[in-house]
């Protein structure tokens, strides 16, 4: 049996998870601890990686632009009303839709420790 690499951890000058070894699904699993999206505590397991600015909108596959979502607020997040965002420190935070608060400020979720 081969023994098991370690991984390769990169942070950036301020503190902020950029990789972890080569693979960028460990990285958010780390860094967001299961669904990112406020209140929400979805296992990692049950999630998958968004894209914060669509691939198909230019934006890169990487911790930066993604965060983990479970499937009912990967659906909420492709909707639009919601809108994600990084915090300086890398962390998803989450700006509500006028209708749910109308002076839009950002949240995480504690729960899953991101």
């Amino acid at each position: 049996m081969a023994a098991r690499q370690p991984y390769r951890i990169r942070f950036s000058p301020d503190g902020r998870l950029l990789a972890l070894g080569f693979n960028d699904a460990v990285a958010l699993e780390v860094r967001d601890g299961g669904c990112a999206f406020p209140g929400c505590d979805r296992a990692a397991k049950y999630t998958d990686a968004h894209h914060i600015t669509s691939w198909w909108a230019g934006g890169e596959t990487s911790v930066a632009n993604g965060v983990l979502l479970c499937l009912p607020h990967h659906k909420e997040a492709h909707r639009g009303y919601w809108q994600i965002q990084m915090t300086p420190h890398g962390l998803p935070e989450f700006v509500p839709p006028l209708h749910v608060d109308p002076l839009q400020r950002p949240l995480r979720n504690h729960i899953a420790r991101c």
